[in-house]
């Protein structure tokens, strides 16, 4: 063989080489991104969220499958379905492999069949949400509720007792509008507290608001915590009973939310939720303490259990402004 041939069939070989390599590069860079974990979506409830990590999972499993199934497919038109990248690629892979016998991929297409209706399933439970909030959907709408949507609302996020107790946020709007939808800091104050029934075929549901001063004598040794304003938020909503659609205990929601200012620069905020726990709920509780020499968490569940410390060092500040700025805006109902 000549100088030159050799030359050229080592060139040759280097170019093949560098081909393979790239095609190596591109399929590890699509198995690394499929495998990456899926984002965090803020707020979202257990089911569903179980329910779009199933459905996703199931989606990775469908890809690869398929893609399994194309490269050995001698139907150009099942090629063409792919984009151009992928095309490529499988064309490539078809040069080096053997075709597989078809009969080989009858359970792949049957098992493709089966992948394609469960992501389907799991995705229309993401849309729609989980069955209790089905049955919440149509317990509101067998009764005309004058404040339905906000009670669906408040149920829905009482549902994830954990990702309240985390991060209680979400829930502040929907209790401000809880104040402004029924009126409650307009209503005539009755044993030092206003109090409406927003739903006149609901006896049992109801909003107390009310302002007051204590003292708190935590040390014996201290002088006592003065609280120059105390406000709570009090409220229950149980929505209509219906043995069809739930014969358990009454879908009733118990809301208790309150506020402590100092004149020592002490602060206190409190939300503590309660449901029927026939009903697969889970209560919640948040307390956060800013006392002269102590700050103070606690709250449930968290990882299946109860946290009780002290605040680190700036920790839940952006919390606190949330929760003053709507002890300011409920203020400013009540003058």
């Amino acid at each position: 063989m000549t100088r030159s041939a050799t030359l050229g069939l080592l060139g040759f070989l280097g170019l093949f080489g560098l081909l393979g390599a790239g095609i190596g590069g591109v399929v590890g860079y699509r198995i690394a991104r499929e495998q990456e974990p899926a984002p965090i979506v803020a707020g979202e409830p257990p089911a569903a969220r179980r329910a779009r990590l199933d459905a996703e999972s199931l989606e990775r499993e469908l890809r690869r499958v398929q893609l399994a199934d194309v490269a050995t497919s001698e139907d150009p038109l099942v090629v063409d379905t792919f984009p151009v990248t992928f095309r490529d690629e499988i064309s490539i892979e078809r040069d080096h492999e053997p075709g597989a016998d078809p009969a080989d991929l009858v359970p792949m297409r049957e098992r493709i069949a089966e992948l394609e209706a469960e992501v389907a399933r799991l995705t229309e439970i993401v849309r729609t949400g989980d069955e209790r909030k089905q049955r919440i959907k149509r317990l509101i709408a067998k009764e005309p509720l004058r404040h339905g949507e906000l009670y669906l609302e408040l149920f829905e996020r009482a549902m994830d007792g954990e990702a309240i107790a985390l991060d209680p946020t979400p829930m502040l709007p929907l209790l401000l509008r809880l104040v402004d939808e029924t009126g409650v800091a307009a209503a005539p104050i009755e044993d030092e507290a206003r109090r409406v029934k927003p739903e006149p075929r609901i006896e049992d549901t109801w909003v107390t608001l009310r302002t007051w001063t204590d003292e708190i004598h935590d040390d014996p040794e201290r002088a006592p915590v003065t609280f120059d304003d105390q406000l709570e938020l009090s409220s229950t909503i149980r929505l209509p009973h219906d043995a069809e659609e739930w014969q358990g205990d009454d879908l009733e929601l118990s809301i208790e939310l309150s506020f402590g200012t100092g004149s020592d620069s002490g602060y206190s905020f409190f939300l503590q939720l309660s449901g029927p726990s026939s009903y697969g709920g889970q209560d919640s509780c948040v307390r956060l303490e800013w006392m002269p020499g102590r700050t103070l968490v606690e709250r449930a569940p968290v990882r299946g259990g109860e946290e009780s410390r002290a605040l680190a060092l700036g920790e839940f500040d952006a919390l606190r402004r949330e929760t003053e700025l709507l002890l300011a805006r409920l203020r400013s109902r009540l003058r």
